[in-house]
């Protein structure tokens, strides 16, 4: 029994091809393009969600701001802002962002602190936080910003 082999249209097959190629390829950049804007429209949502959260804070220093200048009482600005912190505390939290550990008397740590100053210090021990000027952010365990901190040379020697 022989086999019988047709000859190929080799001008034929790569037109066939080159149609098939250029088909996926066109595919290829349309999903490209939809995911692209997918993205963007994801990142939009999110800048949107961000600012919608921050818009009650800014409310809230409106409140104290026009409180404090009709009452001219200090005491209600300082507890204004101490409403405003805590609300901020909140929605940065919901966010995933959480303050790093940076507490006065409590061991420097290079790995979330960055030291600004180097004191002297009869009652905190040497490398230790005698006071913390800004604090750090931590986003799901990365840093994002190491807690600024003076901190104890210990006892004048």
């Amino acid at each position: 029994m022989a086999i019988s082999v047709e000859p190929v249209d080799w001008q034929q097959l790569y037109s066939f091809l080159v149609e098939k190629y250029r088909l996926l390829e066109g595919a290829l950049i349309e999903k490209d393009r939809a995911l692209t804007r997918s993205v963007r429209e994801e990142r939009i949502k999110g800048k949107i969600e961000t600012i919608q959260n921050f818009l009650p804070i800014i409310d809230s220093i409106k409140r104290v701001q026009s409180a404090s200048e009709t009452t001219g009482e200090h005491a209600i600005l300082i507890e204004g802002i101490d409403l405003i912190l805590r609300e901020v505390d909140t929605i940065l939290s919901s966010l995933g962002a959480e303050p790093t550990q940076a507490e006065k008397g409590q061991l420097f740590d290079p790995k979330i602190h960055e030291a600004v100053s180097l004191i002297q210090s009869e009652t905190i021990q040497k490398d230790h936080i005698v006071e913390v000027v800004q604090r750090g952010y931590l986003f799901k365990e990365k840093l994002l910003r190491p807690a600024k901190v003076v901190v104890s040379s210990g006892p004048d020697k």
